[in-house]
């Protein structure tokens, strides 16, 4: 995509640290797990587009502006509408498959959003499939396109299964959640407050994605 920067020299600068690129990607998935996206679509010419996404305020940019850097692809955009939004996309198929897919293949993501990753990446291995018919390709789209509508309510993130709501205990959550996508996630879904001088507070709020 000609609006796309290409590999920088910054993230290779990091590849071989491998502690540092690994709490980058923690943070990221936390950062994604809370505003993060995985689209794909058949556009009226009857050809598929993927995208990642994460949105952020327009006071964030600098967020946005630093995933871009550490991962050496991708834009950042504006809206004008008075939500003051803005958004750190993927559209290359190429750099989706090279760059993202290897990341949250090794760092699942915590919430249900996982289950749309896995038919976003199944997506995106069906149409880059050489060996796979024109028929065959569009019958399996559109078949995890239809999947894509709607979150299973008994859907849980594969990373909790050794969790249940019975047996969870410090242990077992250290195992999933790490201080960097604790922070990440923070940062899309937490808030830090004071209530009064000697009360402070911080939370996290967490909503259902049944529903695109």
């Amino acid at each position: 995509m000609p609006s796309e920067t290409t590999c920088s020299a910054y993230y290779s600068m990091f590849t071989k640290n491998t502690s540092f690129i690994n709490s980058f990607h923690a943070w990221l998935v936390g950062v994604v797990d809370g505003d993060g996206s995985f689209y794909f679509s058949k556009t009226k010419k009857n050809t598929w587009t993927f995208c990642f996404k994460i949105g952020q305020s327009k006071y964030n940019l600098r967020l946005l502006y630093f995933v871009k850097k550490m991962l050496g692809v991708g834009s950042v955009s504006v809206t004008d509408s008075k939500d003051f939004c803005a958004e750190y996309r993927i559209r290359n198929i190429n750099h989706i498959h090279d760059i993202i897919l290897p990341i949250f293949d090794k760092e699942p993501l915590r919430t249900s959003k996982q289950y749309l990753y896995e038919l976003f990446r199944k997506s995106l291995k069906v149409y880059l499939d050489t060996n796979l018919s024109t028929y065959e390709k569009e019958k399996l789209l559109d078949y995890y396109k239809s999947q894509s509508q709607s979150i299973p309510e008994d859907y849980i993130s594969p990373v909790w299964e050794d969790c249940t709501e019975v047996n969870v205990d410090l242990y077992r959550s250290m195992k999933v959640i790490s201080k960097e996508w604790l922070v990440g996630f923070t940062e899309a879904e937490g808030s830090f407050y004071l209530v009064k001088r000697d009360l402070h507070g911080w939370y996290i709020l967490l909503r259902l994605h049944r529903k695109r």
